[in-house]
């Protein structure tokens, strides 16, 4: 019985701690302006309670011409696994199509890092005798399978 409390408040803390999607998916408008709150609001409603509210809430942002920041991740959940990547697209789409094209193209970079020498060099070399903060690097796979769906990356 005590695990079973322990477990659900360990639940509790974790959905309390979240941070909101308009926080922790970054957006930036493509002219420099501000984001529209209206765009924000519908976007973050659209998303709660999807099972995978983050990319839902970037792609709505990304439909409505914003550039947002998506994680792509390599595997594991592992953080210095995954790498914030910015993406727009110039011509409209649908929600649902460019949550597709986000999660399709982070699959094919899963299994891909860790059998290329980039991921070798940057990750197993660099990453252990660079003395700063970790570094981020897009997966090419990434922006080969967005690119040519007419995504910037």
């Amino acid at each position: 019985m005590d695990w079973l409390v322990a477990l659900v408040l360990a639940v509790l803390a974790t959905a309390c701690s979240r941070l909101p999607l308009t926080e922790a998916v970054p957006v930036t408008s493509l002219g420099g302006g501000g984001i529209n709150d209206d765009d924000a609001r519908s976007c973050v409603t659209m998303a709660n309670g999807q099972m995978h509210e983050e990319d839902v809430y970037a792609a709505c942002m990304i439909s409505r011409g914003y550039t947002t920041f998506f994680v792509v991740r390599y595997c594991c959940g592992n953080p210095s696994l995954e790498a914030p990547t910015a993406v727009s697209i110039a011509a409209p789409r649908r929600v649902e199509e460019i949550a597709r094209d986000l999660r399709e193209c982070e699959g094919k970079v899963r299994g891909v890092p860790y059998t290329s020498m980039r991921f070798v060099k940057v990750f197993l070399i660099d990453d252990i005798l660079y003395a700063g903060p970790p570094r981020v690097v897009i997966p090419e796979a990434f922006i080969d399978c967005m690119t040519p769906r007419g995504y910037t990356v």
